[in-house]
């Protein structure tokens, strides 16, 4: 038996063309899912940022061991809030994802006073968004005159 080189390998390949003429399937984008996301670099500029204001001779870095385990603790808080929300949203019978429903899966999700600061700060960014909104326009309405009491 002879061996054949590796040219000639090569060229048999070439000569053979691929094994399978199917035709490649496009494949979709797919959506951004929450363990596409990271945090790291978001966490380690915070963490610097934290170490600036306290001002002291002790500076602390973050390992990248550290950065990963609360990436990963992120996730999962991420993953939780997103199966809860959905949870909610089957029990509603809703397609909307709204205010009470993230306010119910964050209830289900966060624990004690976590619970209470996160539902604090959420209506508190809601309230704050809907007072950039522009007021809604009276159409259709016909204007309200003013009768004063005799």
């Amino acid at each position: 038996m002879v061996k054949k080189n590796k040219m000639e390998k090569h060229r048999a390949k070439k000569v053979a063309g691929p094994k399978d003429d199917k035709p490649k399937k496009k494949t979709e984008p797919s959506q951004l899912s929450a363990g596409d996301v990271r945090f790291g670099t978001y966490i380690a500029k915070k963490h610097k940022q934290i170490q600036a204001q306290l001002d002291n001779n002790h500076v602390r870095t973050i390992t990248g061991d550290a950065i990963n385990s609360l990436e990963m603790m992120t996730d999962h808080l991420i993953n939780q809030l997103v199966d809860n929300s959905r949870n909610v949203m089957r029990y509603t019978k809703t397609t909307t994802f709204s205010l009470e429903s993230a306010q119910a899966a964050t209830k289900m999700t966060l624990k004690g006073v976590l619970k209470k600061a996160a539902s604090e700060a959420g209506t508190e960014a809601v309230s704050k968004y809907i007072a950039t909104l522009p007021p809604p326009s009276a159409k259709g309405k016909a204007p309200v005159e003013e009768v004063e009491a005799p």
